[in-house]
């Protein structure tokens, strides 16, 4: 009786633990400070991949593009990117994702947006390479 307990005592605390990582946006790599074309830099390349820029602020050096449609496989979904100038000057790069289906009456639904690790990584590498940092 004593080890599963035990047992269960872990397994909870591994559980909790899973729950309460906090999510990180991902960091970008980039020289400091920032050069002084650096947001019109960033602003061109996130255009490049996210066709719609939504909101565009320099003065506090944050990017947001719209939902748009994408495709993950065979998954049909949304996607839409948010860069910002975090409280230690560095920048920021989130991706939020959707995915769409049908709900249990057959209606169409999505999923609860969520981050998406591969997709900010790959933003944030594309954008230390057009600021100059270091490539990973």
């Amino acid at each position: 009786m004593g080890s599963r307990v035990a047992a269960a005592t872990t397994l909870a605390g591994l559980v909790l633990g899973a729950c309460q990582s906090a999510y990180q946006p991902e960091p970008v790599a980039h020289p400091r400070p920032l050069a002084e074309r650096a947001f019109d830099s960033v602003l061109e390349a996130v255009r490049a991949t996210y066709p719609r820029v939504v909101l565009a602020d320099r003065q506090r050096f944050r990017i947001q593009t719209a939902w748009h449609g994408w495709q993950r496989g065979d998954r049909p979904g949304h996607r839409r990117a948010t860069v910002y100038r975090d409280a230690d000057g560095g920048l920021r790069v989130v991706v939020e994702v959707r995915f769409v289906g049908l709900d249990l009456l057959g209606r169409p639904d999505t999923t609860p947006v969520q981050g998406d690790r591969e997709l900010e990584r790959e933003l944030a590498r594309t954008l230390a390479q057009v600021l100059g940092g270091p490539r990973t």
